[in-house]
Protein backbone atom coordinates (compact mmCIF):
# COMPACT_ATOMS: atom_id res chain seq x y z
CA UNK A 1 0.00 0.00 0.00
CA UNK A 2 1.44 3.40 -1.04
CA UNK A 3 -0.02 6.84 0.43
CA UNK A 4 1.38 9.73 -1.40
CA UNK A 5 1.16 12.84 0.65
CA UNK A 6 1.76 16.33 -1.88
CA UNK A 7 0.93 19.90 -0.80
CA UNK A 8 1.44 23.40 -2.77
CA UNK A 9 2.98 26.03 -0.98
CA UNK A 10 0.60 28.45 0.86
CA UNK A 11 -0.90 30.24 -2.18
CA UNK A 12 -2.81 27.27 -3.59
CA UNK A 13 -4.58 27.31 -6.50
CA UNK A 14 -7.76 25.66 -5.21
CA UNK A 15 -7.12 22.19 -6.47
CA UNK A 16 -4.44 21.31 -4.50
CA UNK A 17 -3.87 21.29 -0.99
CA UNK A 18 -2.40 24.23 0.76
CA UNK A 19 0.30 24.39 3.59
CA UNK A 20 3.53 22.30 3.85
CA UNK A 21 4.05 18.54 3.86
CA UNK A 22 4.17 18.77 7.57
CA UNK A 23 1.00 19.99 8.20
CA UNK A 24 -0.63 17.86 5.92
CA UNK A 25 0.76 14.87 8.14
CA UNK A 26 0.31 16.66 11.36
CA UNK A 27 -3.28 17.22 10.35
CA UNK A 28 -4.14 13.57 8.82
CA UNK A 29 -2.22 11.02 10.48
CA UNK A 30 -2.07 10.31 14.34
CA UNK A 31 0.01 7.31 14.75
CA UNK A 32 2.69 6.14 12.09
CA UNK A 33 3.79 3.43 14.22
CA UNK A 34 3.03 0.95 11.88
CA UNK A 35 4.35 3.02 8.47
CA UNK A 36 7.28 3.86 6.77
CA UNK A 37 8.11 7.14 5.41
CA UNK A 38 10.44 8.22 2.32
CA UNK A 39 10.63 11.83 2.32
CA UNK A 40 12.89 13.72 -0.36
CA UNK A 41 13.31 17.97 -0.81
CA UNK A 42 15.89 20.95 0.87
CA UNK A 43 17.27 19.22 4.16
CA UNK A 44 14.85 21.47 6.47
CA UNK A 45 12.10 19.89 4.66
CA UNK A 46 13.66 16.57 5.26
CA UNK A 47 13.78 17.52 8.91
CA UNK A 48 10.50 19.28 9.55
CA UNK A 49 8.75 16.11 8.31
CA UNK A 50 10.67 13.56 10.27
CA UNK A 51 10.18 15.53 13.27
CA UNK A 52 6.53 15.12 13.09
CA UNK A 53 6.38 11.60 11.84
CA UNK A 54 8.94 10.65 15.23
CA UNK A 55 6.31 12.69 17.28
CA UNK A 56 3.74 10.89 15.40
CA UNK A 57 5.26 7.30 16.39
CA UNK A 58 7.31 6.31 13.17
CA UNK A 59 10.32 4.48 14.36
CA UNK A 60 13.29 6.26 13.26
CA UNK A 61 14.48 2.89 11.39
CA UNK A 62 11.33 3.36 9.28
CA UNK A 63 12.41 6.97 7.88
CA UNK A 64 13.85 7.39 4.80
CA UNK A 65 15.62 10.94 4.07
CA UNK A 66 16.56 12.19 0.58
CA UNK A 67 17.33 15.40 0.86
CA UNK A 68 18.55 17.16 -1.81
CA UNK A 69 21.74 18.85 -1.52
CA UNK A 70 22.71 21.30 -4.10
CA UNK A 71 26.12 20.00 -6.06
CA UNK A 72 28.99 22.04 -5.49
CA UNK A 73 31.97 22.63 -8.27
CA UNK A 74 35.20 20.90 -8.60
CA UNK A 75 38.27 22.67 -8.00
Amino acid sequence: NLIVVTTIGETGDGRHRNGTPSDAIAADFHDLGAFHAYVAGPPAHCEAVRHICAARGLPEEACFMDPFVPATPDE
